[in-house]
């Protein structure tokens, strides 16, 4: 799913690259449940019933790539941006050059428009 919704890939894989242990070993990602059948599965392992899954698609504006990266680094990843900090300003400068890299091919305009998907569930649990 990290290719169906880049705003998280474009700067996390850039980060993952030059900080290869910044995430805790085992720790889920953004996108532990986007995919629809792990979702299913891990809904009906919890108890439920009837699960169905709906996939939306829609379009997310995020800025020019200075306020989608300020947004990002101030909110998604704010809880690692001091750890990204502390390896220096010529890591931090790489990481911001690839995702600038990688979210050129979102820019429409001279805004970054993202694609974006979403997957809901319903499901029944009678306990």
């Amino acid at each position: 799913m990290a290719e169906e919704v880049p705003y998280f890939s474009s700067i996390m894989s850039s980060i993952l690259k030059y900080i290869p242990d910044i995430r805790p070993k085992g720790a889920p990602t953004v996108h532990r449940f986007g995919n629809s059948d792990d979702l299913k599965k891990e809904l009906e392992n919890a108890g439920f019933s009837e699960v169905s899954i709906t996939k939306h698609v829609f379009s997310y504006e995020a800025g020019t790539f200075d306020e989608y990266w300020h947004d990002y680094m101030h909110s998604t990843a704010n809880a690692i941006r001091p750890r990204i900090e502390s390896m220096g300003e010529d890591i931090a400068d790489k990481i911001k050059n690839d995702s600038r890299y990688n979210a050129e091919r979102y820019i429409k305009d001279g805004k970054i428009v993202f694609p974006w998907t979403v997957l809901t569930a319903s499901a029944y649990n009678i306990s």
